[in-house]
């Protein structure tokens, strides 16, 4: 996701955790995670910055077709048997490398 803040700065994001008007975030250039409470209808971050979300179509694309890819090399095995799988391509670094599980 990408997150907004009111200065009209932003970053991209990756949720760790929603629960009720509480979301814990991984945020783009933040060493630790960053909290964001639903305060009478606006996002505050935990330094008291308004910010609003997005979810660019292309991101959630990407996104789906890894769990899509995902979930059919677990189903057809190739992940147990030490064969290709999206878990080891995800998990390197981008520069083609793959890491071990």
């Amino acid at each position: 996701m990408i997150v907004r803040y009111e200065d009209g700065s932003k970053a991209h994001a990756v949720i760790y955790r929603l629960i009720g008007t509480h979301l814990r975030a991984a945020v783009e250039g933040v060493e630790d995670p960053v909290d964001f409470k639903l305060i009478r209808g606006n996002w505050i971050s935990d330094s008291g910055a308004g910010v609003t979300f997005e979810f660019p179509i292309e991101i959630g694309k990407e996104f789906l077709q890894n769990l899509t890819d995902l979930a059919l090399s677990e189903e057809q095995g190739r992940c147990a048997l030490g064969g290709e799988c999206v878990i080891r391509r995800v998990a390197g670094s981008g520069n083609g490398h793959t890491a071990p599980i």
